[in-house]
């Protein structure tokens, strides 16, 4: 009878000990630890783009990293990543317009120059 109660109390005690687990691994995947561990390997990544000047892929992480935040229903960590995503594509859109603005100008120096030398042809005659 001893031991009927020795092995009664082990499968109670191994039940209880494999719930613990099973809860502790559902609160895990579903109360955001999965979705902020992912954000803290996302943050590296967004880190290495920005050590090495890559805005566009340091927006790109930035975006992943809040909709990992999103998903733990870590409304700061969103808010916090959404606002460095929108920073990093507006100075990207501004690099893009300076770029642009300078090729524009370029484009209407050569034009400007060919013009004249247009002019200058028709003057010669």
């Amino acid at each position: 009878m001893e031991n009927t109660e020795k092995s009664s109390s082990s499968k109670i005690i191994s039940g209880l000990v494999t719930l613990v687990i099973v809860a502790v691994g559902v609160w895990y995947y579903w109360g955001g630890g999965l979705e902020k561990n992912l954000a803290a390997d996302e943050i590296k990544q967004y880190e290495m783009c920005m050590r090495n000047n890559d805005f566009v892929g340091a927006s790109v992480q930035a975006g992943l990293i809040s909709m990992l935040y999103q998903e733990a229903g870590d409304e700061e960590g969103y808010r916090k990543w959404k606002a460095i995503e929108d920073d990093l594509d507006k100075k990207e859109e501004d690099k893009s317009n300076k770029e642009f603005e300078k090729e524009m100008d370029k484009i209407d120096k050569e034009f400007e120059k060919e013009m004249d030398k247009i002019d200058d042809e028709g003057d010669v005659e």
